[in-house]
């Protein structure tokens, strides 16, 4: 019934039908089960060569033409399948690219990296450290910390240099001797290459003479600013952590928001 498919005549091009077709089949295979195709331009090329073979086959019947037409469009279909490879290839290559300049810039730069002044309360003395946080080291840090009480009649106190901190590094920064009162505010404030922040130090004496810890940080707000400081510090805050056995209340915003005098000092905050 085919015999006239086998004719000699169309042997030939029946065989490149078949090569074709096989080499169809082993791209797709290869883009299934190994996720890799030729670039694009490679189906394109292989159309035009099945093109070519398909203009010189002679006295071809319906099922001939089907089949050329059949292997073209498998190439062709290749072919956008190696387009789009191609730029999810790009895209992902680009966002890793972005990723390494991210990654590169905030290792320089600190990125959203912050450092913390912590103490270490013994029975005679606290000894503050300066803590890293983040994951990125923290370059040309310097701090200058006071209790409000110093803060509120100078405002100038010099900074200590810290230089950089790698991370989960620390430094110690100063020790002094517990405080006479039974509660003790001291501010610290920090600048390095990624920016500025602030923390709010709260010691607090329990009844049984033991003192605890609770504190804030705020990113980039000045503790002179009185007037704003108030109103933005919530929104700016990256870091709290209050001591389980801190006596009294909750620490409440109402605290917090009194720091350095600006309850009974400030007269522009309203």
């Amino acid at each position: 019934m085919f015999t006239w498919f086998l004719e000699p005549k169309h042997r030939v091009y029946i065989g490149f039908q078949f090569v074709s077709i096989a080499v169809a089949l082993v791209l797709f295979g290869l883009d299934i089960f190994a996720k890799w195709l030729p670039p694009p331009g490679v189906a394109v090329a292989i159309v035009a060569v099945v093109a070519a073979g398909m203009s010189l086959h002679p006295e071809m019947r319906g099922s001939h033409k089907a089949i050329w037409m059949l292997t073209i469009g498998a190439f062709l279909f290749l072919e956008f399948l190696a387009i789009g490879r191609e730029a999810t290839d790009q895209r992902e290559a680009a966002m890793l690219n972005q990723q390494r300049f991210e990654v590169t810039i905030n290792t320089a730069t600190g990125g959203d990296s912050f450092a913390i002044a912590w103490p270490i309360i013994r029975v005679e003395n606290i000894s503050i450290v300066i803590l890293q946080k983040g994951k990125f080291p923290i370059s040309d840090l310097s701090v200058r910390m006071a209790d409000e009480e110093a803060l509120l009649h100078n405002y100038n106190l010099p900074y200590t240099g810290i230089g950089t901190l790698a991370t989960d590094d620390y430094r110690p920064l100063v020790r002094f001797g517990m405080p006479n009162s039974s509660e003790k505010r001291f501010i610290a404030s920090f600048r390095a290459r990624n920016g500025a922040w602030d923390e709010l130090m709260l010691f607090r004496k329990d009844q049984g003479g033991s003192w605890h810890f609770a504190t804030r940080v705020y990113r980039h707000k000045g503790q002179l600013a009185f007037a704003e400081l108030k109103q933005q510090t919530r929104d700016a805050l990256i870091f709290e952590w209050t001591d389980r056995e801190f006596p009294g209340d909750s620490v409440a915003d109402a605290v917090w928001d009194s720091f350095n005098g600006q309850e009974r000092y400030c007269t522009d905050c309203k």
